[in-house]
């Protein structure tokens, strides 16, 4: 679907709000498409709509292929559970436990999975079992913009530990990183 090929482009442009357009075009006109749902969802985190991203990642756990193959699965239980760390709801956040963690066990050498089960002991107020995974996560990952995201949870991960300085190293290496990330501003 040209419009999921064009969106992304867009989101790599940082342009979330055209993105957003043309994703919403390519799951309406192509519902069933887990690929265009999936999208929607993933632009909906860039856009801090951290709720409906939710509600797109679960609706997309019915859409097939993604009942008959599991990796899909783990990866969209994994979306679920990041979003779920943005949304201040203790019962969101002991779902992205369970499902960070059934992730992690399914595909460990993911490091988009890593991150977020870091992510979510980090939530957790579990800093340092949080912040090995996204520090490995940051290590494993190619493009800067994940980096720069795990770099924003290492700097909260230190905050929590009380190590100013290591936070301030880690909220710099993200901004140098991208310099637009949205988590930039959270940990400011």
């Amino acid at each position: 679907c040209t419009f999921i090929f064009e969106g992304e482009d867009l989101r790599k442009k940082k342009d979330y709000e055209k993105a957003q357009i043309l994703f919403e075009k390519a799951a309406t006109l192509f519902p069933h498409n887990l690929h265009a749902t999936t999208y929607l969802g993933i632009n909906l985190l860039d856009l801090k709509r951290y709720r409906e991203a939710r509600e797109f990642f679960v609706k997309a756990m019915d859409i097939p292929p993604s009942k008959p193959q599991p990796q899909m699965r783990y990866i969209l239980i994994n979306n679920i559970a990041y979003a779920n760390t943005f949304i201040n709801e203790p019962a969101l956040l002991d779902e992205a436990d369970k499902y960070s963690t059934e992730a992690l066990q399914q595909l460990p050498w993911v490091p988009s999975i890593k991150g977020t089960r870091g992510t979510v002991l980090i939530r957790q107020g579990k800093a340092d079992e949080g912040l090995k995974l996204v520090l490995e996560a940051m290590e494993a990952h190619e493009d800067p913009r994940n980096k720069a995201l795990n770099a924003c949870h290492a700097a909260i991960g230190e905050m929590q530990r009380g190590h100013i300085e290591a936070a301030r190293k880690y909220y710099e290496a993200a901004r140098q990183l991208d310099s637009n990330c949205i988590l930039l501003v959270n940990v400011e």
